[in-house]
């Protein structure tokens, strides 16, 4: 019987904490149900994982620098289709209806055919010709100072601290480089270029110059990996979201279950607002004072609900003065 070699792995996702955890299950038999689902996610992730390690052959620059950059096309290009088929139809309106207020944007379409070409055009551009080279150098970086290169998953607690690792990293080092771009010196050279979007739409992500994609965009979103040295399967979670989130807050589309696009389109507004991701240094250095003013404050939440946020607050009772 020839052995399968997927059964040498452990399957390492799972911790032993897990066990102490499904205790707060109020009974044996969902403690049971929630024991076989995670098992049989962490087998399928650990399988899913290893099939791509043998097509890649287990090359590392496939894995590093090849499958980073199809993860971030594929998501960049199929979330923003998404948004696009909107702002360019106004269909369907039971979604039309999260768009956030915005007097800028009133009307649809909110981007046309020569714009959108245009928009396609320098994001490719970015993504490929720009990209490519920078994401190589993080690699070569990354090696240098090491990392996770097993073909067994980190550990669950080790995934996560990663992934928040990735999430400072990418508040620091955006916001950083975001602000000093706002210099009058720097902002009219490279960075009014995003800026032609004072309501952005989610396609309209990464349309900027070459060299603010490279500062605010690519490095951050990789040096947290370098610095912490992850495994390519936290990096490549942390892509899908990373990607998908930067369409997400440019769509203007406050949809349920994602992340609010509040804050940043406030960014777009207002110009010299909310320069972070998370908030966190906005805070620290005052940059966000206007913002927590603002009626988009109030709206800067997640939302849990089929209702959009508009009609919500509209049913909501007036204070009397």
């Amino acid at each position: 019987m020839v052995k399968n070699e997927t059964d040498n792995l452990e399957f390492s996702l799972t911790p032993k904490l897990l066990a102490h955890w499904i205790k707060f299950f109020p009974s044996t038999n969902h403690r049971e149900k929630m024991m076989e689902a995670w098992e049989s996610f962490d087998v399928w992730v650990n399988e899913a994982w290893f099939s791509l390690y043998k097509l890649c052959n287990g090359n590392e620059v496939v894995l590093n620098v090849v499958v980073p950059l199809m993860i971030m096309l594929v998501v960049y290009w199929s979330v923003s289709a998404f948004f696009t088929l909107l702002d360019m139809s106004g269909k369907p309106h039971f979604i039309i209806k999260f768009k956030i207020p915005d007097p800028m944007t009133t009307k649809y379409p909110r981007i046309t055919e020569p714009r959108l070409q245009e928009v396609a055009t320098q994001v490719l551009f970015n993504q490929t010709f720009v990209a490519i080279p920078v994401i190589c150098f993080c690699y070569i970086l990354k090696s240098y100072m090491g990392y996770d290169r097993g073909i067994r998953l980190p550990k669950i607690h080790i995934f996560v601290f990663h992934f928040i690792a990735q999430i400072l990293a990418e508040e620091v080092f955006f916001y950083y480089s975001h602000r000093i771009l706002h210099h009058p010196r720097l902002y009219k050279r490279f960075h009014k270029k995003h800026h032609e979007w004072i309501s952005p739409v989610g396609v309209s992500a990464i349309y900027c110059h070459p060299v603010e994609h490279v500062l605010s965009n690519v490095f951050p979103t990789f040096l947290g990996s370098v610095i912490v040295g992850s495994h390519v399967v936290s990096l490549y979670v942390w892509l899908i979201f990373a990607t998908a989130y930067g369409v997400i807050v440019h769509s203007g589309y406050h949809l349920p279950f994602t992340p609010t696009p509040e804050f940043h389109h406030f960014h777009h507004l207002k110009f010299n607002q909310n320069f972070g991701v998370a908030g966190i240094l906005d805070w620290l250095h005052g940059t966000d004072k206007e913002f927590r003013k603002s009626e988009a404050h109030k709206r800067n939440i997640v939302l849990f609900s089929l209702t959009p946020l508009n009609e919500q607050c509209n049913k909501m009772p007036k204070t009397v003065e």
